[in-house]
């Protein structure tokens, strides 16, 4: 059984409607003694016991209604009141009147917010309270708090005293008649029934807050490791555009620097091949620009171009045009894939790009590409050379982007000094390639 909407979502909505209507019920139950039916079979009409009844059931009302006020924060507390509130009203009227629906909403409470141990063991020990006071000491029955009295009677003596009495002899009489035992057993089962049903719907009440909460926790759960996913989906993109970024920029702008240079020292006495070398500036730069469109269609989730136009021949005639001494060996080898040629191309690039950036005087470069079937090998070797201004445009990024370009497709990179002066990088591709790794260059080329 679900509550409303507007009980679940307003709660100073619901314990004021709780409060009302525990209100109401009492109120009622003290306007139901005036019936005749009720205060003949009970006590004498305007005996003091009869003023007594009105008055505790006035104060039962007030008093549980604040009560149940409190019933939310206090649902332990406000049920033992409700208890004891049962038992005095016992003592002084001997019967309970509203005081055990009271106790039933505030055992709804105590069912909802604490354990099953202590809403059952709480529940167990006041009916068992109850029940005993109940039988010791009930005098008015149920069926005359509800104006109903007149079903035990023969039509015709509502006005008249119980027990064949006069009503002079009845009113001379301070007690009430002893209540039978089928009442008895009638108010200890209403009891068990209230307080088993309020148990019940506050159990129910706290199950579903439970699974709600659970709910709510892995939905807080999923979208946390969704943002962790996209935290380091987003660096490992930010990762693999920094790497084409350098390549693209440290690369071409490397050799039109480099170009640059050597057109503005030869143009007073070689115009020609000052022209020859700008002319090298425009194609290395549209180059760049092509790159450079490629990467960002990548960055916009648009269907970008994952081959490459330039072989391993025009990239080495490049850097030879920036005054590299290079001799290549196996540029016309044939790649087993584009993830691969584009690897080698790149790796190849950085290669001689570090060599005109920190060996600019290298007296040769030696370049030499091999596929043997089962791995594509690059290897760049250069003798001495010293450093020049060039080498001031490096973002310490060459070497790192190399490794973890081979590293994608499951290969490695060696670099080191080489006896003798010089520097040697060695790169090894294996032909079957992770198929993931593949897709991941292409997508970021």
């Amino acid at each position: 059984m679900t509550p409303p909407r507007w009980w679940r979502r307003g709660p100073r909505a619901a314990d004021a409607a709780v409060c009302v209507a525990f209100a109401i019920c009492a109120l009622l139950t003290v306007a139901l003694f005036a019936v005749p039916a009720v205060i003949w079979y009970n006590y004498p009409p305007g005996s003091p016991m009869a003023h007594r009844v009105t008055v505790v059931g006035i104060v039962v009302a007030v008093a549980g209604t604040l009560m149940l006020r409190w019933r939310r924060h206090l649902p332990v507390a406000i049920a033992l009141a409700f208890a004891v509130l049962a038992l005095v009203s016992l003592l002084l009227t001997a019967g309970s009147g509203a005081t055990t629906i009271g106790l039933a909403l505030a055992m709804y409470a105590v069912a909802a917010s604490r354990t099953s141990i202590t809403a059952w063991t709480l529940t167990v020990v006041t009916w068992a309270v109850l029940s005993l006071a109940h039988w010791n000491l009930l005098s008015i029955t149920y069926l005359d708090l509800m104006g109903l009295g007149w079903l035990e009677t023969r039509p015709g003596h509502l006005q008249s005293p119980p027990g064949g009495l006069t009503p002079e002899q009845w009113t001379g009489t301070e007690l009430a008649p002893v209540t039978s035992d089928p009442v008895r057993v009638t108010a200890v089962v209403t009891i068990a029934a209230l307080l088993l049903l309020a148990v019940a719907l506050g159990t129910n009440t706290r199950l579903r807050r439970q699974r709600a909460e659970n709910q709510r926790d892995r939905e807080r759960t999923l979208r946390r490791e969704e943002q962790q996913r996209a935290m380091l989906s987003r660096a490992t993109e930010r990762t693999h555009i920094a790497r084409e970024v350098h390549d693209v920029i440290a690369h071409s702008v490397s050799v039109m620097v480099a170009l640059a240079d050597g057109a503005g020292a030869v143009a007073a006495t070689s115009p020609g091949e000052a022209k020859v070398a700008m002319q090298e500036v425009s194609q290395t730069g549209r180059a760049a620009l092509a790159d450079m469109k490629r990467v960002l269609l990548a960055l916009d989730d648009a269907p970008a171009a994952t081959g490459d136009d330039e072989d391993l021949a025009t990239t080495v005639s490049r850097f030879r045009l920036a005054g590299l001494p290079v001799t290549a060996t196996g540029l016309e080898t044939a790649m087993p894939e584009a993830a691969i040629a584009l690897a080698t191309r790149r790796i190849l690039a950085e290669a001689l790009t570090n060599v005109l950036r920190h060996a600019r005087g290298a007296a040769e470069v030696r370049v030499a590409v091999a596929h043997s079937g089962e791995v594509v090998t690059i290897e760049v070797t250069n003798s001495g050379g010293g450093t020049t201004a060039v080498g001031q445009l490096g973002a310490g990024r060459g070497l790192t982007g190399m490794r973890e370009r081979a590293e994608l497709l499951g290969g490695t990179v060696e670099a080191g000094p080489v006896p003798g002066g010089g520097w040697r990088v060695a790169a090894t591709l294996p032909v079957r390639a992770p198929a993931t790794s593949a897709a991941r260059e292409g997508d970021h080329t």
